[in-house]
């Protein structure tokens, strides 16, 4: 008697295995190559927690694949920063703008995560105003590991531009995960690498092009070179540039610093930085509390009253108070 065939039990375990190789592959491929190139998932910091979601609003109804890139939204504010710079300079924007977030914000160009856009001619023809948006990695770290940990693949910030949109600022492609994760995905690909490899593998005729391409990185990267070169050149030898980074940009530095510090009920009717000295005019519910509460800041030293406290008869104190800007300090 002939029984019938039995279902191929195997068979449902090939598509998994196959979307599994598939998904591990595409994880090699650069962004601009992959089919989702746009990440259409979001994670939004929410009562301190990281959430995922759709872009466009609906909800996960399964979970995301692994390696899945997402934009994440820490809840962070950013530094903006707007810079005139040579019309030269935009066809090398990036890494002209790195060099001058050393020299115009707190942190080094390689502690921070930004972006620059342009926006427009300065009023100077030979000159470009552009906006620069700043994070500190250190701020936003806790929100991208928290990411990795779901083994997903942040692919850009996304913070507040402050007009009620938001500004994206593309994460390097130096964020690699963790080296054992990178060794655990090795593992199981080493033979489809090795053959991919060897059927991709660039034919002798194409090298000529090859060198011919790096030869173009190299002048491209010589003329980034020679372009922050003469932009240092002009901000050194410019008293009008000495003076704009003196009064505005440190100026703007230290306000926010004493924005976080001072309390809600001190009012500022006058600021001055001259000489690294900062000069406060203004009101305050008690006045006495200042010069401590400043100087237990590292960023200031030598604070004092310039004139006496006046006891205001509706309540509260004037006060002129000055303090030394402690020079070097990130706030």
């Amino acid at each position: 008697m002939t029984t019938p065939h039995a279902p191929d039990a195997r068979r449902p375990f090939f598509r998994p295995c196959a979307d599994w190789l598939m998904a591990e592959l595409a994880l090699w491929l650069p962004p601009s190559w992959r089919t989702d190139a746009a990440p259409a998932l979001l994670a939004v910091r929410e009562e301190g927690r990281m959430r995922l979601r759709r872009r466009d609003g609906g909800g996960l109804d399964k979970p995301p694949r692994r390696g899945s890139r997402v934009v994440v939204r820490p809840g962070v504010k950013a530094l903006v920063r707007r810079l005139s710079l040579p019309v030269a300079a935009a066809a090398h924007l990036r890494p002209i703008v790195a060099n001058q977030i050393d020299h115009r914000t707190p942190w080094p160009a390689d502690q921070v995560w930004f972006d620059a856009a342009i926006l427009g001619p300065s009023e100077d023809d030979r000159l470009i105003d552009v906006r620069v948006t700043v994070v500190p990695r250190a701020a936003v770290e806790s929100a991208l590991d928290a990411v990795r940990a779901l083994n997903l693949t942040p692919s850009a910030l996304e913070v507040e531009d402050g007009e009620g949109g938001w500004t994206r600022l593309p994460l390097d492609a130096d964020d690699p995960p963790s080296s054992a994760r990178q060794a655990a995905r090795w593992l199981p690909l080493l033979v489809p690498l090795a053959l991919a490899s060897a059927l991709l593998a660039p034919p002798l005729w194409e090298r000529a092009a090859l060198t011919d391409a790096l030869a173009e990185n190299g002048r491209a990267a010589a003329e980034v070179r020679r372009l922050a070169t003469a932009l240092e050149d002009r901000k050194t030898a410019s008293d009008y540039a000495d003076r704009r980074k003196a009064e505005t940009a440190s100026a703007t530095v230290v306000l926010e610093v004493l924005s976080r510090l001072l309390p809600d009920d001190v009012w500022l009717n006058e600021f001055h930085l001259d000489n690294g000295v900062a000069l406060l005019i203004g009101q305050a519910g008690d006045a006495n509390r200042l010069p401590a509460l400043l100087s237990a800041s590292p960023h200031f030293a030598d604070v004092q009253f310039r004139s006496a406290v006046v006891r205001e008869a509706a309540g509260g104190d004037r006060f002129q108070l000055s303090a030394r800007v402690v020079p070097n300090d990130a706030p």
